[in-house]
């Protein structure tokens, strides 16, 4: 039976559902928008399942963004020209290098919020 293991960048480890997700900050490059969660998703939400977000800013264009990597797949979820508060946000982009990641994602988050 898979058991999902989420671990930080610091190794700090949690047990979950049936993925592996490493959060932190990595390298991206390369990687672009996969799509989009079906279902609106909160900042609440993100921050239960994934921690704080990697990266925070007043920026204009991304203020909250979470990196990291499912099942050895990396991603990123960011609040790509959103208005209002960041903490209102619920249609997420989703990036990274494989289209898989958006399905994995919906799964890991529906799994454990």
């Amino acid at each position: 039976m898979f058991r999902d293991l989420i671990e930080s960048m610091d190794g700090a480890c949690n047990e979950t559902s049936q993925h592996i997700v490493v959060m932190g900050s990595l390298d991206l490059g390369g990687s672009s928008l996969m799509g989009y969660f079906p279902t609106p998703v909160s900042y609440d939400t993100l921050v239960k399942v994934f921690g704080e977000p990697t990266f925070l800013s007043d920026g204009s264009k991304t203020r909250a963004e979470w990196n990291g990597k499912i099942d050895s797949l990396p991603f990123s979820i960011y609040d790509w020209k959103k208005a209002g508060s960041v903490e209102t946000v619920t249609d997420w982009n989703i990036g990274g290098k494989s289209v898989d990641v958006v399905d994995m994602l919906t799964t890991y988050i529906n799994d454990n919020k």
